[in-house]
């Protein structure tokens, strides 16, 4: 079945609705993820259109992806299930680049453990909400805290590690 729980989407101009959305093909543990174009004729909602897929085979794949829009070009962040996230860009909403793993500027990979990550745009820059491993975090479930948010260079699709900022941080250990 299609899911489209816990999604950013994103609303063009002409009032028609890229919506990200996950489904599991029949007799498959994993998941994929791609959008829809969608339009509302004053009583239903239709899909118009269906991009590609994107895949990850990791245990139950990719998940909870989410799109934002930048001076008009569209990205998606993904949830997945090896320890990392995702982003993939695309230029209609529909059409999407393969999916690269989140890392920092320098190439050095982001762990994340299946946690969703969620845009923030501003008309001057992007910034991707997120949570990872950080070491201090080790004693909570998935890294679940704290919240991180990060600029993203939107040319090389990764994050840039002097903006990261904690926003909401860990107070105490996570046991006591």
């Amino acid at each position: 079945g299609f899911t489209s729980g816990c999604v950013q989407r994103v609303t063009l101009e002409n009032g028609e609705i890229i919506l990200p959305c996950a489904w599991s093909p029949v007799g498959r543990e994993d998941r994929a993820v791609g959008t829809l174009r969608c339009g509302f004729d004053g009583e239903e909602m239709k899909i118009l259109e269906a991009s590609e897929e994107l895949r990850n085979t990791a245990s139950r794949g990719l998940l909870e992806p989410t799109i934002t829009r930048l001076d008009g070009r569209f990205y998606m962040t993904i949830r997945a299930e090896d320890d990392r996230g995702y982003v993939s860009t695309s230029d209609d909403g529909l059409t999407w680049a393969q999916q690269q793993a989140w890392t920092w500027e320098d190439g050095e990979p982001l762990w994340m453990s299946t946690t969703q990550q969620r845009w923030l745009t501003h008309s001057l820059a992007l910034y991707l909400v997120y949570t990872r491993k950080a070491g201090h975090n080790e004693n909570v479930i998935r890294w679940r805290s704290p919240l991180f948010m990060a600029e993203v260079d939107t040319e090389r699709l990764c994050l840039i590690r002097e903006t990261e900022r904690e926003v909401f941080p860990l107070v105490g250990d996570a046991v006591n």
